[in-house]
């Protein structure tokens, strides 16, 4: 019980922030309705074409954008206004998913606009993941950011565990238009909530002096070996691992032969327990990077489980450690890399975290619907697997880098201290 109490304090020590308590509630709400949109669009695009191989098309067309814009996007983000950024990127999230709700409501939807919107959807998301990412460092400062990041994973696995579940229900009784005017006013909420954040509280984060650049954040990166082996770990397993929208709906569908309702379940179980591992750790005092390898690892051997699973009901006994293996991973890589990094480099280090985890997705998805239509989900599946196990060895097997400067990984390193 003497561990327990702190460690828990410091999960939940990012809400003692009046800004972050304001903006968590918007997104939780915002992430609810993102996870409506995901359930629809995936199965919106499988009822007009039945083809794993169009999914893969449609996610890998909402992913180029961060593939090609994310870097640069990290430099708007260390230049600008971020709570002015995000309040832009929201506003813009909002007309692009309400158009998609509007044509499936008046049943003029084809496959065709839905490309065209899911790439339109993909080049706002690579401004608005680095800069809400680093937002978080604005409201909460340097010793709240591993909780901040750990209950901003919460926020969107608590999505995942309710959203899907309802998104089936709501797609069996009234189709798929609905979810996205859903998630289209969720965007609003985050506008309402930005707006009510008090600006003379947020943390200043931009450096008074150089290193302005693209380049010079990536030779920053690249010479820091904590951030480097990190990233590289986070961009293998996002290719390959991270294909959920593609291999999720159809190993319900194609392997399993069953409906919406069944995804959906599967899906929120999979987010319940996703949002333990979250939490898990947000507990972690100093996240590193032998902890990346561990949770990698664990990820691979879910992955595993899940797509040698014989049965429908032994698949969805997997549900709960794929959740819990999957958050843990991507939990651990933000808070490695938020916590490593400069306060002035974070835009550029969170977009190219961005770039790692979603613009490797259009080669994924790719391949994935490739292997989909030629062998089957279970393959596609065993792909991630065999990817994440790897990394995860990969970097268990390395010698403990250095952080920053020049502490080693198991050192406990000096808090930075708050500006302003």
């Amino acid at each position: 019980m003497s561990r327990f109490g702190p460690r828990t304090a410091r999960t939940f020590s990012s809400l003692q922030v009046p800004n972050y308590r304001r903006y968590f509630v918007a997104q939780l709400i915002s992430v609810l309705g993102n996870w409506f949109q995901i359930t629809a669009q995936a199965w919106l695009v499988l009822e007009l074409t039945d083809s794993g191989k169009s999914l893969g098309i449609t996610i890998a067309l909402q992913s180029v954008p961060i593939l090609v814009l994310s870097a640069y996007a990290g430099v708007v983000v260390d230049r600008v206004d971020t709570r002015r950024l995000l309040l832009g990127t929201q506003l813009a999230f909002t007309v692009v998913t309400g158009t998609l709700g509007i044509l499936v409501l008046t049943d003029v939807v084809t496959v065709q606009l839905v490309y065209a919107l899911a790439f339109c959807f993909g080049t706002i998301n690579a401004f608005d993941r680095p800069a809400s990412q680093a937002f978080l460092f604005e409201m909460v400062g340097p010793d709240h950011i591993p909780s901040a990041v750990s209950l901003n994973a919460t926020t969107n696995s608590a999505g995942r565990m309710v959203g899907p579940a309802l998104a089936g229900l709501v797609i069996a009784v009234a189709g798929t238009g609905p979810c996205f005017i859903v998630n289209a006013g969720s965007f609003l909420l985050v506008v309402a909530a930005l707006l009510r954040l008090s600006v003379p509280d947020l943390v200043p984060r931009r450096a008074t002096t150089g290193r302005p650049g693209l380049v010079a954040g990536l030779r920053y990166v690249w010479h820091e070996p904590v951030l480097r082996r990190t990233l590289m770990a986070m961009a293998v397993v996002g290719c390959f691992s991270y294909n959920f929208q593609t291999i999720m709906p159809s190993m319900i569908r194609f392997v399993f032969e069953r409906g919406s309702g069944t995804f959906g379940i599967a899906d929120g179980i999979n987010g319940g327990f996703a949002v333990i591992g979250a939490l898990l750790v947000g507990g972690v005092r100093h996240p590193t990077v032998r902890m990346v390898g561990v949770v990698a690892v664990l990820f691979g051997a879910a992955l595993t489980f899940s797509s040698t699973a014989p049965t429908l009901a032994i698949f969805m006994l997997s549900m709960p450690f794929f959740g819990l293996a999957v958050s843990a991973f991507s939990t651990t890589v933000q808070a490695v890399l938020q916590r490593s990094s400069a306060p002035e480099m974070q835009g550029r280090v969170m977009a190219l975290f961005t770039l790692a985890l979603l613009g490797t997705t259009p080669v994924g998805a790719l391949i994935s619907g490739w292997l989909i239509e030629t062998y089957s989900a279970r393959v596609a599946m065993g792909m991630g697997a065999v990817a994440a196990l790897s990394t995860g060895l990969v970097l268990l097997a390395l010698p403990l880098p250095k952080v920053g400067r020049g502490l080693d990984e198991s050192t406990e390193p000096t808090p930075s201290p708050t500006p302003g």
